[in-house]
């Protein structure tokens, strides 16, 4: 994800793990949803770096 955001989301080995879990399953339903899951969850991702005080229960810690 490259951005010059002042923030940069930071994801805990379960959510990294469900996320996997999440691509694998999309991926098995159709090949390349999977792929189209990934972008999707980056550009929400980057937004949500670009623009954190939009979100409510976003944790700020600068980088």
């Amino acid at each position: 994800m490259a951005s010059s955001s002042r923030y940069k989301a930071v994801f805990s080995t379960r959510a990294k793990k469900e996320f996997l879990e999440s691509w694998n399953w999309y991926e098995d339903c159709h090949p390349g949803l999977g792929d189209r899951f990934l972008k999707e969850v980056t550009n929400r991702v980057e937004i949500i770096e670009r623009t954190p005080s939009r979100f409510h229960g976003v944790n700020h810690i600068s980088s």
